[in-house]
This record gives C-alpha cells, structure tokens and sequence, in this order.
C-alpha cells in the first residue's frame, strides 16, 4: 500500500509548503483518522488513506467532486474508494454509520460492497432516561452484591466451593454480569469522547465506528 505524500495530480515532486495541509494527496495513518481496519471483499485496508473531505453543503460536495474528477485523484493504481457518512435519527435516537465501499481489483471491474451500522449514542434522553439510569444502577448494586455473597463463601468453603455445579453456574453468571457492566462502561466513556469531538470539531467528519463495538 502506498503511504508516500505526493503533489497535486499523484506528482512526485512534493510541495512542502502544500504538504503542511490535510489535502487529498497526502497520506493519513489510521491513527491520524481514527480509523480502524476494514476487510472488503478482493482485500483487507489498514483504516489509513487519502481522505478527501465532501463539507456539509451540496454545493461544497459537488465542488470537490468536480476538483478530484478533473485532477485524476481516481486512477488505475486505485484499489479501493471508501465513501462514509454518518445519518441521526432524532425520532428514534440512532446513528448510522455508512460506507459505501468500492474496490477495483487489478484484473478490473468494480466490486462494491456497502455497510450500515447503527448505535445508539445518547442513552440517557427523553421521558425513560430516569427510569433506565435506575435499571443500570440497579444491575450494577446488584451485581456488587453477589460480588460480596460469594466471595464470603469462597472464603468460608475453600476448594469445596469449586465442587458444587450451582456455586459453579453462579460464578459464571457472576463473570458474565460484571462483564457485561465494564463493556458498557468502555461504551459510556467512548461515547463521551466521541460526543465532545463533535462538538469540538463541527463541520468536519467523525468515525463513529470505535462506539459501535
């Protein structure tokens, strides 16, 4: 894979000055984008590239479209066009994740394969958020309570504890349970972050995929 910074029209004679800039042509890793890796259908891409970016208006699109078409930015060395956006719901409180995905293999043609994600990232909006907050910090005492209960009977039954099937089927459900809370914890906080750089960085485009797993 290519990850070379190049001038305008794929030139190899670079423009340091131009180079400072995010421009179409210079290279950007995954950790720049936020990316991560992607596995289409002819190969596997490391979530880094040569980002062009749309801007929020058609007429801003429909400009560096025309720019791309007219400078080759799509050539015969390109393997794979990734086009992502991200859609709000605000009547079912969703995002959507969609990327619009087209590989050119070397032997030619197009492959295309989209994808669509969808997450929720405000969990605690509308008329239920009471409600829920109360069901989650429910699960959680809970959860610490059975925490407390078997570990007295750990220390009260010793290697006797691991004999018995119902002790043993609680121990798992016990694992799952807390689990299941540090997920949803790891989710909270990158839902956090990902909400902050928005509204830190309005206008420009943010990877929601970090939050859908």
């Amino acid at each position: 894979m290519d990850e070379e910074d190049y001038d305008e029209g794929w030139q190899t004679d670079l423009n340091k000055t131009e180079n400072e800039k995010m421009t179409p042509w210079r290279y950007q890793d995954m950790f720049t984008l936020d990316g991560i890796p992607v596995w289409g259908n002819v190969a596997s891409y490391s979530g880094g590239g040569y980002v062009a970016e749309l801007g929020t208006k058609p007429g801003e699109a429909l400009k560096m479209i025309q720019y791309l078409r007219d400078t080759r930015w799509l050539d015969r060395s390109s393997r794979a066009l990734f086009v992502e956006f991200n859609l709000y719901n605000p009547n079912t409180n969703l995002f959507s994740i969609v990327t619009l995905g087209l590989e050119f293999p070397a032997s030619g043609g197009v492959i295309p394969f989209p994808v669509v994600q969808t997450l929720r990232l405000y969990n605690y909006v509308g008329s239920r958020a009471i409600f829920r907050i109360f069901l989650d910090l429910t699960f959680v005492a809970f959860t610490l309570y059975f925490i407390v209960v078997e570990g007295r009977k750990m220390r009260q039954q010793k290697q006797q504890y691991f004999k018995g099937f119902w002790n043993i089927l609680e121990l798992f459900n016990l694992v799952g349970s807390v689990l299941v809370c540090a997920m949803y914890g790891v989710h909270y906080v990158f839902s956090r972050h990902t909400i902050a750089k928005f509204r830190d960085n309005k206008g420009t485009f943010g990877i929601l995929r970090h939050d859908k797993y």
